[in-house]
């Protein structure tokens, strides 16, 4: 568990001393770059997350060109939306800190994303911290899984409202969906 939630870990593990990798306190996870590479919550945080911050650094002396993404997933982890832009690990400790601001539930992945695939290219991700989000409506308006924000008048493709039928993907389905959650009382 990490949080206190259960996380599915694939080409990853808890890493620790005596091993190479960067941790706070005793253990951290270490994520190898290859495309079944990731890890990824199998529980919704239920109250939603406002901000998504953890620190992160090569392990050991890889000499490491990959790049990871997070992502975050309004369903369960049927659909992924990547969260602030792609990073890479260095020698030195960065964090990464974005906010999301989705009602829940949430949950989150780390995965590789593109790079040089290797077992000595890989990631320490530690010291994960879920943010709770704590401004819920009353009524919610979600386009394509995403959280309409408040005032957005004008239909575009950055607030998950434009819902256009100018879409080419063959003899294939396209499917838009937009959920109104009313959480009054009243």
């Amino acid at each position: 568990t990490v949080n206190g939630k259960n996380w599915l870990f694939s080409e990853a593990l808890i890493g620790g001393p005596p091993d190479a990798d960067y941790v706070i306190g005793l253990k951290a996870a270490r994520i190898r770059a290859d495309s079944n590479g990731f890890i990824e919550m199998l529980e919704d945080q239920t109250v939603g997350v406002s901000n998504i911050i953890f620190n992160y650094r090569r392990y050991g002396t890889d000499a490491i060109t990959a790049a990871f993404v997070v992502e975050y997933s309004k369903d369960a982890g049927n659909s992924w939306f990547q969260i602030g832009a792609a990073i890479t690990p260095t020698a030195s400790v960065l964090t990464f800190n974005e906010a999301l601001n989705q009602s829940g539930p949430v949950r989150i992945r780390i995965r590789y994303f593109s790079g040089t695939t290797s077992n000595s290219h890989r990631i320490n991700i530690d010291n994960i911290q879920l943010c709770n989000f704590n401004n819920p409506q009353e009524i919610e308006v979600f386009g394509n899984a995403t959280t309409v924000q408040n005032a957005s008048t004008i239909t575009k493709l950055d607030n998950s409202t434009l819902f256009t039928s100018n879409y080419f993907v063959g003899d294939g389905t396209i499917t838009k969906t937009f959920t109104v959650i009313n959480r009054g009382t009243g």
